[in-house]
C-alpha cells in the first residue's frame, strides 16, 4: 500500500502556484536574522534563531519552510519598543527573553541544500537528528511541530526522551497512511465571496484544502506562510519520496515509557487533512498533554484562530519560565 502523500493536494507536487494578486510581504517587524547555515555530511541546513534562553526547536510541515512556524510563533514573542509597559507587556517581554527560537528548513525544503539523494522520511529524520546533535549537543530543549513536523517531533521524543523538555504539536500528522485516518469531511464554514472572485482557480483549490475560514486577512497569511514555502520546495523530489517512503520505518508513538513533559496538542475540528480523533487516542502515551480541539479550524488553525492559538501557546510556554 502506498504511503499517504504530503498534506497538500497532488497539484502542488506537479506545478508551482501562480502569483497571488495580494501582497506577500506579511512579515513581522523583526531585525533581519543573520544567514545561518549548519553544514552536515548530507545537507547544509538553513536556520534562523531569535531570542535567548531555553531552546525551542521548531519543525514545519511538508512541503513548507520555516516561514510557516516563524509566522505563527514569533507574534507571541513581540519586541516592545514602547517606553510605556503594561503588566501584559511585562509578561510578553519575559516570554521574549526566556526562549531561543530555532527555525530551520527541513531537507528538500526552503533554503536547505542537499548534498546527497533524499529518498525517504528516514533520510529526513536522520539529517534532523544530526542537526540537533550539532547545534544542541546534550542540551535540553522544547519541541514544536506542525503536521509532518509534528510527526518528526514525536520521533525525536521517542529517541531522545530525556533531552526533550516539552512538546507543542499543531495539527500533527498521527497516521501516515491516509486510508487509516479518521477524517471529517472537507468543509468551508465561511468564504469571502469578493476574495473568491479574485483568486485563481488553483489558489482557491489550495485555500479550500487548508482553510475552513476564508477571509482576505487569512489568505494573506496563508499565502505568505504556507504557499510561499511550497513555491521553493523541491517538489518533484518530495513527490517521489511521498509516494514511496513517506512513513518512518519505526512507530514514533511506541514509547518505552510515557512522555511526561508538558505537552500541548492543538487540533482542528474541521481538519480534513490529518483529522483530530487519531491524536486523542495518544493521551495515555502523553499523560501530561493538554489536548485542545478548536472549532472553526482546519489544518491551518494557527492562522484561522490566532487569538486562541496564541493564548494556548503562551500558557504552555509559561510552564518553562
Amino acid at each position: 500500500m502506498n504511503s499517504f502523500p504530503p498534506p497538500f493536494p497532488p497539484i502542488l507536487l506537479k506545478t508551482h502556484i501562480l502569483n497571488s494578486q495580494f501582497p506577500t510581504n506579511f512579515e513581522y517587524l523583526l531585525p533581519p536574522p543573520p544567514s545561518m547555515q549548519c553544514k552536515l555530511d548530507r545537507a547544509t541546513i538553513y536556520y534562523e534563531t531569535y531570542g535567548e534562553g531555553v531552546p525551542l526547536l521548531t519543525l514545519h510541515g511538508f512541503p513548507l519552510d520555516l516561514r510557516s512556524m516563524k509566522g505563527c510563533l514569533e507574534p507571541i514573542f513581540p519586541i516592545s519598543n514602547s517606553p510605556h509597559t503594561t503588566s501584559h507587556d511585562s509578561e510578553t517581554t519575559t516570554t521574549q527573553r526566556s526562549f531561543q527560537r530555532i527555525y530551520f528548513d527541513l531537507p528538500g525544503m526552503g533554503r536547505t541544500e542537499l548534498h546527497s539523494e533524499l529518498t525517504s522520511s528516514d533520510d529526513i529524520f536522520s539529517i534532523v537528528m544530526e542537526f540537533i546533535d550539532t547545534i544542541l549537543p546534550d542540551s535540553p530543549f522544547l519541541l514544536a511541530g506542525h503536521s509532518y513536523g509534528g510527526y518528526l517531533a514525536r520521533g525525536i521524543v521517542k529517541q531522545r526522551p530525556l533531552q526533550v523538555l516539552g512538546l507543542l504539536l499543531i495539527c500533527p500528522l498521527i497516521e501516515p497512511d491516509q486510508s487509516k485516518r479518521i477524517l471529517p469531511p472537507r468543509t468551508v464554514l465561511h468564504r469571502d465571496e469578493s476574495l473568491a472572485k479574485i483568486l485563481t482557480e488553483t489558489e482557491q483549490e489550495e485555500f479550500d484544502y487548508g482553510a475552513t475560514i476564508q477571509t482576505e486577512t487569512i489568505w494573506m497569511r496563508y499565502e505568505a506562510e504556507i504557499m510561499a514555502g511550497v513555491k521553493v520546495a523541491q517538489l518533484e523530489l518530495l513527490e517521489r519520496l511521498a509516494e514511496k517512503s513517506y512513513p518512518l520505518s519505526f512507530d514514533v508513538d511506541n514509547l518505552t515509557t510515557p512522555f511526561t513533559g508538558p505537552s500541548l496538542f492543538l487540533l482542528g475540528k474541521q481538519d480534513s487533512v490529518v483529522g483530530y480523533e487519531d491524536a486523542l487516542k495518544l493521551k495515555d502515551r502523553y499523560p501530561e498533554a493538554k489536548m485542545v480541539v478548536m472549532d472553526r479550524a482546519g489544518h491551518s488553525l494557527e492562522i484561522e484562530q490566532p487569538e486562541q492559538f496564541n493564548q494556548q501557546v503562551r500558557e504552555w510556554l509559561g510552564q518553562f519560565i
